[in-house]
């Protein structure tokens, strides 16, 4: 049974394990749970001690119970972000952003989604800039903005953006972006040397599968 197999990847975790942990996990992820509800609290400790890819295919076979639920698409947002799928991540954001009251949360990850997978950048600048009139100090909203901007062809204000974000105390995934923005800046305005210097300082294990391919 899958909770059984749960409970044997969450103990090989806790002891230090993660391979094992990865291997009991996956095995779980593909069997099956008592309920429901029991899956979905599985799916959500997987993914918080660091597994995200089956709670990601576990989360998948509670996709049609999910009804009007846009809490359990904002977890299924969060899940497949930490997998690094873009396409979950974007199916999950866009249904927790119309389902859901149009909190920050939802607003930011659908921005995200949309950003990571190139897809509507209109779309994706007018949920940044919904966002920073919420909040203008928001640096993910900020990162999020820079990067819908050039996505839209709107280079004017990026520099500036980028030189204040890169003086601020930033978490490692929000430098990780920071370092992203700026390499795609100076891609767009062909500034190569910078480009190149930008491009070595990547961090992919940070990046989805289609921001690596695209850099």
């Amino acid at each position: 049974e899958g909770f059984s197999g749960f409970l044997e990847g969450y103990a090989d975790a806790s002891t230090d394990r993660p391979d094992a942990a990865k291997a009991s996990f996956a095995k779980a992820a593909g069997e099956s749970f008592g309920s429901p509800e029991l899956a979905y609290e599985c799916v959500l400790a997987m993914r918080s001690i660091g597994h995200p890819v089956p709670a990601l295919f576990l989360f998948n076979t509670l996709t049609n119970r999910a009804g009007k639920d846009a809490e359990f698409w904002f977890e299924y947002t969060l899940t497949a972000a930490a997998a690094k799928d873009p396409e979950a991540t974007l199916v999950g954001a866009e249904k927790a952003y119309g389902l859901g009251n149009k909190r920050a949360a939802y607003i930011h990850n659908y921005a995200s989604a949309l950003i990571v997978n190139r897809a509507d950048p209109a779309k994706a600048l007018t949920l940044t800039l919904a966002r920073l009139q919420e909040d203008g100090n928001d640096r993910s909203a900020i990162i999020n903005h820079v990067f819908a901007l050039m996505q839209n062809g709107y280079l004017a204000q990026v520099e500036t953006l980028l030189k204040r974000l890169s003086g601020e105390d930033l978490r490692p995934d929000e430098s990780a972006d920071l370092q992203l923005a700026w390499f795609e800046y100076y891609v767009l305005t062909k500034k190569h040397p910078l480009a190149r210097v930008a491009y070595n300082n990547l961090e992919t294990g940070r990046m989805f599968p289609n921001q690596i391919r695209w850099a």
